[in-house]
């Protein structure tokens, strides 16, 4: 399989930016050629873009993380770089890949102003579709924060990722007056819709979280939506040893609850075999919530 190397590293890129546009085109011409940074000459690569395009019986997706975070205590990788590789990428042609923007992770007070905002509704427009979401806050990033005294974004850490609903709202709004491209809140949903298929996760079943969608996507997901049978759930675990212990609590059209997971791996396995929600009771999915984490949502 082939992989996209990047045209330059961080240090190179923030050393000389006008050769990092230069490398960038090279890529939209299929040279992919590594610029000039300082203090030595770039070597040529194989021209990824166009190594790509010529794939054939599979559907490759480059998904370009980009966060938009300034500070570079957090974030020393500059955003600039998945930038102009995404437009790179995505403006080369004819093209059988597609490109997602990863807009991740959001944390209020960091990369969530309006220039934030209205920065990232612009760069959407150069990939095939957008997904956004917010912060792991682990006890790792906890033990950063506080080894390099930076302010914690929150009071506590979570096992989701934290997406407060003022500042989902506020991305859907700036998105919506300022004419961003195709946005999705999960990942599955955004690589299926470049590539023009239903989503193999099967979200349409939870309907607040299509709200965003394209109407074109969500009638596509809804053909393809089927409630798996009890026998079809039998037949997707198999023998996997890890999901012995599974037990079948509920199956709606919203969802299959089980219990008796060790982790979340054979949930996401089910997934992919039912093309369905598999939710693990133990972790409820609150409705409006999107599977993420509690904070910054009104309990209930």
């Amino acid at each position: 399989m082939t992989t996209f190397v990047p045209l330059l590293t961080a240090e190179q890129a923030a050393a000389a930016p006008d050769d990092y546009v230069r490398a960038a085109a090279d890529c939209r011409a299929g040279r992919g050629a590594a610029a000039k940074g300082a203090g030595g000459g770039g070597v040529p690569q194989v021209g990824d873009c166009e190594q790509l395009a010529a794939t054939r019986h599979i559907r490759p997706t480059l998904l370009f993380t980009y966060s938009g975070i300034d500070d570079q205590r957090i974030e020393p990788y500059p955003s600039k770089v998945a930038a102009t590789s995404l437009k790179a990428a995505s403006d080369f042609g004819p093209r059988c890949y597609r490109t997602v923007l990863y807009w991740r992770p959001l944390v209020p007070g960091l990369n969530d102003s309006p220039e934030h905002l209205a920065l990232a509704a612009r760069l959407s427009g150069t990939a095939d579709a957008t997904v956004f979401t917010g912060l792991f806050l682990r006890e790792e990033i906890v033990a950063y924060y506080q080894a390099h005294g930076l302010p914690l974004p929150y009071d506590e850490t979570a096992r989701r990722k934290i997406m407060p609903e003022t500042t989902e709202q506020r991305i859907l709004t700036a998105f919506r007056d300022l004419g961003g491209g195709p946005l999705f809140r999960k990942t599955s949903c955004a690589v299926s819709y470049a590539h023009g298929l239903p989503d193999y996760n099967g979200h349409v079943g939870i309907r607040d979280l299509c709200d965003i969608c394209p109407a074109a996507q969500l009638a596509r997901c809804e053909r393809a939506h089927q409630q798996p049978s009890p026998e079809q759930l039998a037949a997707a675990t198999g023998n996997l040893p890890e999901l012995r212990q599974l037990q079948v609590m509920d199956i709606t059209p919203r969802a299959v609850v089980v219990s008796g997971l060790a982790s979340e791996q054979p949930r996401y396995f089910l997934q992919h075999a039912l093309g369905f929600q598999v939710h693990d009771a133990a972790h409820p999915h609150r409705p409006g919530r999107h599977g993420r984490a509690e904070i910054g949502w009104e309990r209930s």
